[in-house]
């Protein structure tokens, strides 16, 4: 077959959309080269979208000018006039040698307006790059050039109890975060998971009990027990835009660790999760499963009797308990987008997607007893005679999509009540 072998390109823009070259010096370029069939690909005229896309008068010299290159290489390299054929184009593919299929856009059933699929690097701002060097959290930090938040973006997730114990009889088995659990060391953010009995720290945490922590962009105003979002002060917070980790599973029975974005306003009912969404990126609850899985999940209008939700487990070959694996989120105005080592797993836009700025979490629970974690797994019983294995990240980065912004509602847009249960 290897002589039968024809070298060609088939795939093939120029200046008169987004390539960087004449159709001519492509063709030269392809002769010299040995092509013997180069397939010219413009993209097709969309209406609302100029910028990548030829206009119509420059559809009309496109294939003008390919014709003449036709008849230049006559008996010398087959050239086709092709088209990148866009879902939402107004041009005929009848009229072309051949066409590709492409959607670059989607079309927002509820705004009616057009979303661009394949993010620009110029359309992406860098807002945060914290790769944990140093020795604390808020330190070293990387904030993009055009960044004017809050410099001091991370606390820890809040001094108090997060778990009362399922047993009556066995309290100590309760789950509490507590600042001491979390460290910063050889570059990467660890959180300790554990079992004392003579536990001391600052604050009102027990001397007995099940001890882990987390760090997150949301600091409490006033007591750490009422964590409930009525008293927020936001440190970092972001709609929309694109969220990436790097971490290590715990490999220890009766625990997980999660990377979630929450809305101070997520507990308001009526609204769906378009006034705020628990988005949870990941919750490593899986650790049990005869098959590799992860979990993905959103959670709107609180937890009450009006809570609503959105789970996905999504099924996978690597095994994520061994070593590092990365975790994203692209979050636009119409749909969210789930993501683990740079394959996209779930895309959905359940909840009315949320419209108000977030903040962000990487925290680790303890089972209280009862051996169940999310998504209704069985996480097992959590080994209170020994420290079980840390969390660790290694990186988390965040960049907006400027196109997004204007699409920002702000919390008090929403009407509604607080449900606190």
């Amino acid at each position: 077959m290897a002589d039968q072998y024809l070298k060609s390109s088939v795939h093939v823009h120029s200046k008169l959309c987004d390539g960087k070259n004449t159709l001519e010096e492509l063709a030269v370029a392809a002769w010299k080269n040995g092509l013997q069939t180069l397939g010219f690909t413009g993209h097709s005229h969309t209406a609302h979208d100029l910028e990548y896309c030829m206009t119509q008068s420059r559809t009309a010299l496109y294939k003008a000018q390919v014709e003449k290159l036709k008849e230049r290489y006559a008996e010398k390299m087959d050239i086709l006039c092709g088209l990148e054929w866009d879902l939402y184009s107004d041009d005929d593919p009848a009229g072309y040698d051949y066409w590709i299929g492409s959607c670059h856009y989607v079309q927002g059933p509820k705004t009616g307006k057009y979303y661009e699929i394949d993010w620009r690097k110029e359309d992406l701002r860098a807002c945060i790059d914290d790769d944990f060097d140093g020795d604390g959290i808020n330190q070293n930090i990387k904030f993009g050039e055009n960044y004017k938040g809050n410099k001091e973006i991370w606390t820890y997730s809040p001094h108090a109890i997060r778990w009362e114990s399922n047993d009556k009889n066995k309290p100590e088995q309760a789950c509490y975060w507590c600042p001491d659990m979390v460290e910063v060391k050889d570059s990467k953010l660890i959180v300790h998971s554990r079992y004392e009995s003579n536990h001391k720290c600052d604050g009102d945490c027990p001397a007995k009990g099940r001890f882990t922590g987390g760090i997150e962009t949301r600091e409490i105003v006033g007591d750490n027990n009422n964590n409930k979002g009525t008293d927020d002060k936001m440190l970092f917070s972001q709609a929309y835009g694109y969220f990436e980790v790097k971490v290590k599973f715990p490999k220890s029975q009766g625990l997980w660790s999660a990377f979630w974005l929450q809305s101070s306003n997520m507990r308001k009912v009526g609204n769906e999760g378009k006034d705020g969404t628990e988005i949870d990126v990941f919750e490593s609850a899986f650790i049990n499963s005869k098959t590799s899985k992860m979990g993905h999940a959103l959670l709107w209008d609180g937890y009450g009797k009006h809570a609503d939700s959105s789970p996905y487990i999504t099924d996978l070959e690597q095994n994520l308990y061994d070593g590092f694996h990365t975790y994203a989120l692209k979050w636009t105005p119409e749909y969210y987008v789930f993501y683990i080592d740079g394959e996209p797993t779930w895309a959905t836009s359940d909840g009315d997607v949320s419209r108000v700025k977030e903040f962000l979490r990487l925290t680790v629970e303890i089972d209280a007893g009862d051996g169940y974690g999310p998504h209704g797994q069985k996480i097992g019983q959590f080994d209170d005679t020994k420290a079980a294995d840390d969390f660790e990240v290694e990186y988390i980065k965040v960049y907006q999509n400027s196109n997004y912004e204007q699409y920002i509602q702000d919390d008090s847009e929403f009407k509604g009540s607080v449900d606190l249960d």
